[in-house]
């Protein structure tokens, strides 16, 4: 009965005792529970979408998801009716909605971190911990919970193909595939997995980085809407058609100007950084099996990143976020197991004045979300109904 933000400062105190990752999920859930919504967020949206849902009997239900894919259902994906199905059958209230997708989103994120940890746990990791922390924070916390479809999917993505890079087991493959089913978009993510699982399969380097410039003159001579016709899919070319009409790029950037200049430079800062970060390591360290897979399925990403650049704005790329994760983990693993340079120290202390700049922004937008009386004081102060106040607010 104890304040919920105390216990959670002390969960992550002592992280490496998995134990303690209860304590951190627990707190998610109050987190999700008593999330306060920007204006016209996807939060907003997904609360109409729950009343809806809870109108739907067992054969509506099936009836939804069965039209998912051929354009005559209400949702895009499978997983947010099912999860707000299962729920809205105990007779949850949307926020407790929101408590139990936070508690999903964020078992899948510790997942991830733990299988990092793993593989770094008898080196010199410590040293090179802020391109650890560069991976908590590469998905803001807020918009974790906001977003809930491409966020899940993302995790959901990350920690099977980890799973699958340190031990490439077929179920794996298969498990990634799950992603697809959360966001449609990840489609995109999986055929690169696949793409990255068929040329990791070569032996000879010679005709591996044959095969990886025959596949990047290939993407870049069709354009983003031949290529989704390749997948002959109406919903998914309606996505395309969204994110890629000039009206809806030019509000973006208008956008986008109004940023101040630590928004801006934290837009571009980390992916600019870290592009430059993976090929100079190339000449600088030598590489063990693991550290070769994770620099090609890295490579593969960036390709897909840079594509996706010349037909979309930067907020829409979310496919940064998957090289810029993938190169994290990279150079963390690369790093703790080569020996101590010049390069890795200068790299380092470059990363913290990035990192510190991206925590600061995201610390300031979570502010806005965070209810304050009710992360802090006992939980039984939820049984009680008043008015949210967020941290921002507070002080």
């Amino acid at each position: 009965m104890i304040s919920p933000i105390l216990s959670f400062v002390y969960a992550l105190k002592r992280f490496r005792n998995r134990n303690y990752h209860v304590i951190i999920l627990l707190f998610a859930f109050l987190f999700g529970y008593s999330f306060i919504p920007y204006e016209n967020s996807d939060t907003e949206r997904y609360k109409h979408y729950y009343e809806i849902v809870t109108q739907f009997s067992l054969n509506e239900y099936i009836q939804e998801i069965s039209l998912t894919y051929s354009g005559g259902a209400t949702f895009p994906d499978i997983y947010l009716p099912s999860l707000m199905f299962i729920t809205s059958v105990f007779g949850a209230s949307f926020k407790v909605f929101i408590g139990v997708q936070a508690v999903i989103y964020f078992d899948f994120f510790l997942g991830i971190l733990n299988t990092i940890l793993d593989q770094v746990k008898n080196a010199e990791y410590k040293k090179y911990i802020v391109f650890f922390l560069g991976c908590v924070f590469i998905y803001s916390f807020s918009s974790g919970i906001n977003g809930i479809r491409f966020p899940t999917a993302f995790m959901v993505f990350m920690y099977f193909t980890l799973k699958y890079l340190f031990n490439p087991k077929l179920i794996y493959i298969i498990l990634v595939g799950l992603s697809c089913l959360i966001h449609i978009a990840l489609l995109q993510a999986y055929l690169g997995f696949i793409c990255f699982i068929a040329i990791n399969k070569i032996n000879n380097k010679y005709l591996k980085t044959l095969i990886i410039v025959g596949f990047v003159g290939l993407l870049y001579s069709l354009n983003i809407q031949e290529t989704t016709q390749l997948i002959n899919n109406d919903i998914i070319s309606q996505k395309v058609q969204d994110y890629t009409n000039e009206n809806y790029i030019e509000q973006r950037e208008a956008h986008t100007k109004k940023w101040n200049w630590y928004i801006q430079f934290n837009q571009y800062s980390n992916f600019y950084f870290l592009i430059g970060m993976v090929f100079l390591s190339m000449f600088k360290f030598k590489a063990n099996p693991i550290v070769k897979r994770l620099f090609l399925i890295t490579l593969v990403f960036l390709i897909i990143s840079m594509f996706n650049e010349l037909y979309l704005d930067p907020i829409s790329n979310r496919y940064r976020e998957f090289f810029e994760f993938f190169a994290l983990i990279y150079l963390i693993i690369l790093f703790a197991f080569s020996p101590a340079s010049r390069f890795k120290n200068i790299a380092n202390k470059i990363y913290s004045v990035i990192l510190l700049i991206t925590i600061l922004i995201q610390l300031r937008s979570l502010s806005y979300n965070l209810d304050f009386i009710r992360l802090s004081i006992s939980p039984v102060i939820n049984l009680f109904e008043f008015d949210s106040v967020n941290i921002y607010h507070f002080l």
